[in-house]
């Protein structure tokens, strides 16, 4: 070894063993720091420029580094020992020579090198500082494209430590050179997750805590964009603005994006939430019913996402739009697998996937709390004054979802002879709203992952119920629990949103039982079986009879 080595590879290991465990580590290493970080140094510069025993120097840096990795978790005062030695600028040049080339890739020492990052940001503020300001962007870029979980999970827990406690650490992640840092590490781990069912859950962390706590979604899908920076010179001084999401250039990494957030909103245990805390909000005292007048409206992230939802889910014929997808390709999986050359197709898997985010954060009874505090090692943004549920609702969650649902018509069946024309009048108040929306199903289920979100959206909400009430949209809902193939499901999730639009609402019931028979559809399972329906007009009462002895009567 160089004679500027001062600890053995035999010793490294012993002060390896001891960094485990608190007491001897405060006994045996913390006298040995400096001659610690200075063996790290002299291997590095021979791991650097090359040595003929190289693999076991590698191994020795390794183990130094793993002995500063665990010595970091000591706490505040060894993290800043460390940092006057100049530990920041030790792993930069690691992490340089790890993207030059200079150094061999051995998997393992990315790994504790993003390991190191993470104890010693998460050590002092002062720290999680001086690691932002040297290695944001060029060093996170390189660890963020090395494709070892162990890595990437350490990479990103270093970034959501330092977008907690470092001052502009958060715009900048949500800026173009951060936005090429989370397309990595999302494009990686959607990749490593299908192949090796491995998952970088402190992404899922990373993601929740700059869109449902800090509110940059729109910020954040601006520069995922291929073309953010271009359109940032636009709109960046101004502020971004929620009509901005309908020039988007939508790419794969939104899917990822929005995936990776549903995720979250299914992971993050729930907030126990007091009924009474919970209702305060959307609750008029002064005359006991439901509105969504008192509820804050705000252009955070939950906004952005309903403006999303709008812009995608739009009619084309009277909105317009063209295909807007980036030349890097937004693409569906059933396009990259060959099977789909719709050029929208991309369009309508970002769909998908925020009508999924949504359903998901529906579903929970916090309201979305849980997700907004999860990673509050900082009090949440100004913005986030409200739940995450909240926030959607008072964007116009329910009447995007009901005029939706009334655009698409009522559920056909070709082996039935159908009357649309009863059906198509329900909800009428949203009539022309309606209009904006399409009238095709997007893609296998789009009907039925609508119901999902009204279902979970009216769960235990009385102002969810008393909306949907209001527009009409009890009678909507109802008429679809049927089969409908292009959304197997469909009927299942209709009769759980009819069920929880209907508990503790008299008016949703009221809606349903005022309803009468206006018409009898004859079906082919009815031809087959011999009998025939009919309605009749002065109780609206239905009759079954044997087919040829009703026709013969109608006769």
């Amino acid at each position: 070894m160089s004679p500027d080595v001062q600890i053995s590879h035999y010793q490294l290991d012993q002060l390896l063993q001891a960094s485990k465990e608190p007491s001897s580590r405060d006994a045996l290493i913390l006298p040995e720091l400096d001659a610690i970080y200075n063996t790290a140094s002299a291997l590095l510069d021979q791991v650097r420029f090359g040595n003929e025993n190289s693999e076991q120097i590698c191994d020795d840096f390794i183990q130094a580094l793993r002995v500063l990795r665990n010595t970091c978790a000591a706490g505040e005062t060894i993290c800043t020992s460390l940092l006057q030695l100049g530990i920041v600028t030790l792993l930069a040049d690691t992490i340089d020579a790890l993207g030059a080339g200079a150094a061999s890739l051995n998997w393992t020492l990315p790994a504790v090198v993003a390991q190191l990052l993470a104890n010693l940001s998460n050590g002092s503020s002062e720290c999680a500082a001086a690691v932002w300001r040297q290695l944001f962007p060029s060093q996170l870029i390189i660890l963020s494209h090395i494709d070892s979980c162990s890595t990437q999970e350490a990479t990103s827990l270093t970034i959501l430590t330092c977008c907690q406690g470092v001052e502009g650490a958060l715009e900048a992640v949500v800026g173009p050179q951060g936005a090429s840092i989370l397309t990595a590490l999302m494009h990686a781990n959607t990749t490593r997750f299908a192949a090796r069912q491995e998952c970088n859950h402190t992404l899922s962390l990373l993601l929740g805590h700059v869109v449902f706590s800090c509110d940059c979604l729109l910020s954040l899908l601006v520069s995922l964009s291929s073309s953010g920076e271009e359109f940032g010179k636009v709109s960046r001084e101004a502020g971004w603005k929620l009509e901005d999401v309908a020039n988007l250039k939508f790419v794969a990494s939104h899917s990822m994006l929005l995936q990776e957030l549903a995720a979250e909103a299914q992971d993050v245990p729930l907030i126990d939430v007091p009924l009474i805390e919970k209702n305060d909000d959307c609750c008029d005292n002064n005359n006991g019913c439901h509105t969504l007048d008192r509820i804050e409206q705000t252009d955070g992230s939950m906004a952005c996402l309903l403006a999303l939802l709008n812009h995608l889910a739009r009619n084309r014929e009277i909105c317009g739009g063209s295909v807007n997808t980036a030349d890097a390709g937004l693409v569906s999986q059933e396009a990259a697998e060959g099977q789909n050359d719709d050029p929208l197709a991309g369009e309508h898997q970002l769909l998908q996937d925020t009508l999924h985010l949504i359903r998901d954060i529906a579903a929970r009874d916090d309201d979305g709390q849980g997700l907004i505090s999860s990673t509050s090692a900082t009090s949440p943004s100004p913005s986030r004054s409200c739940l995450l549920v909240d926030s959607l609702l008072a964007s116009g969650l329910v009447t995007t979802l009901i005029s939706m649902l009334k655009a698409l018509g009522p559920i056909t069946n070709p082996r039935r002879n159908e009357s649309s024309q009863i059906i198509a009048e329900l909800a009428p108040s949203l009539t022309d709203q309606a209009t904006l929306f399409t009238s095709q199903q997007l893609y296998q289920g789009y009907r039925s992952d609508i119901l999902s979100v009204i279902a979970n959206a009216a769960h235990k909400r009385p102002v969810v119920q008393a909306a949907v009430s209001a527009c009409g949209g009890v009678e909507l809902v109802l008429a679809q629990c049927q089969v409908d193939e292009q959304s197997p499901l469909a009927r299942e999730w209709a009769l759980w949103a009819v069920r929880n639009l209907c508990e503790g609402s008299e008016e949703a019931r009221n809606a349903i039982q005022e309803l009468k028979a206006c018409a009898a559809v004859d079906s082919e399972e009815l031809q087959k079986a011999g009998v025939k329906v009919t309605l009749d007009e002065k109780n609206g009462k239905l009759i079954v009879g044997k087919r040829d002895e009703v026709e013969g009567t109608e006769q």
